[in-house]
């Protein structure tokens, strides 16, 4: 068999469900905003419960003579009408929206919307919630070494893991720019040549929570199998933090959209109010292996996680002998 045969073949089996040959390819996800130049979005009054809100970190603002909330909205999102975002990221500071004046200082953050999904969607557990994407379904995904007990399998595999919030992931993300060179750096030192094309996010939820989120590409070189060629996998993860609780997912794909993915899923996560004094989460039977010792304390190291699962793809799509390979007619029929 050819190159070409054997990277589709990896490339089904990169998809693949958990003991399978390949997940169904499903439409591409409805998620508004995702581009920093596509932030700002405008819904209809009323619609605000079918949308999940992000906000971006803010720039400060002072307010000049002659200024409205209309007239900075247009300046900065080219859109007056959504003055009542400065509004809502500011209400410590405007109860009215026509009493601002000169020299107060206002913070504008963007704001991305993103469509909720089917509303039978949803993961609720008794201390949190969150949605997965339309069609994708829970399960156990084992990659040699490497697995997650908690996998949403769709549009690619998210790994999913939540826990109690540390101390040490909140320092660590507190600086956010040092905490992506470091990223940077993490992935040259070990990756060189396998990962680039990092992108890094960072929002609020309209609690105030975090939301921390970084993507990259990962290349499979087939050299090492006596091919020339390369392919691509991309890598999307996602972090939130509530009150007590972080979450982490961890998603990749042979296409970029898995970024879409893991930010709906992170930024529909919830931790459920009213249930009396919290108690742990760290007891849920929810686990991602193997993890590996990184300077980024607290933080699950997903590159590493990465690199294991698809090299373990790799390996099993191009080194099993032809023979003992099943194809998805042999393993579904036609």
């Amino acid at each position: 068999m050819g190159l070409l045969g054997r990277k589709r073949r990896f490339a089904y089996a990169l998809i693949a469900i958990v003991e399978a040959g390949m997940l169904l390819l499903l439409p591409e996800m409805n998620v508004q905003a995702a581009d920093t130049e596509d932030m700002v979005v405008r819904i209809e009054a009323g619609q605000e419960e079918d949308y999940i809100r992000l906000i971006q970190d803010p720039v400060e603002y002072e307010v000049r003579p002659g200024d409205c909330l209309w007239d900075i909205a247009e300046e900065f999102w080219g859109d007056g009408s959504l003055y009542s975002d400065i509004v809502m990221s500011n209400q410590e500071s405007i109860s009215d929206a026509d009493m601002i004046y000169p020299g107060m200082l206002l913070e504008l953050g963007n704001s991305a919307y993103i469509k909720r999904q089917s509303k039978y969607g949803r993961i609720y557990m008794w201390r949190y919630v969150f949605y997965k994407p339309d069609g994708s379904t829970v399960g156990i995904s084992e990659f040699g070494e490497h697995g997650s007990n908690f996998c949403l399998s769709g549009d690619g595999k998210i790994a999913c893991l939540v826990q109690d919030k540390t101390q040490e992931l909140v320092r660590t993300t507190s600086d956010w720019e040092a905490c992506t060179r470091k990223l940077d750096e993490y992935a040259k030192d070990n990756y060189e040549g396998k990962i680039d094309e990092f992108s890094f996010e960072h929002y609020q939820s309209e609690k105030g929570e975090d939301i921390y989120l970084y993507s990259c590409r990962y290349q499979i070189d087939f050299s090492k199998y006596g091919y020339d060629g390369t392919a691509y996998a991309y890598l999307c993860v996602g972090m939130k933090m509530t009150k007590h609780i972080q979450a982490e997912f961890v998603g990749f794909d042979m296409d970029e959209g898995i970024k879409d993915s893991v930010r709906y899923v992170t930024a529909s996560f919830e931790e459920q109010p009213g249930l009396g004094e919290y108690t742990t989460v760290n007891g849920s039977n929810m686990a991602i292996w193997e993890d590996c010792e990184w300077e980024l304390d607290g933080m699950f190291n997903s590159l590493a996680w990465l690199d294991g699962c698809l090299t373990y793809l790799a390996d099993k799509a191009m080194e099993e002998p032809e023979d003992q390979k099943e194809t998805m007619t042999s393993k579904y029929g036609k």
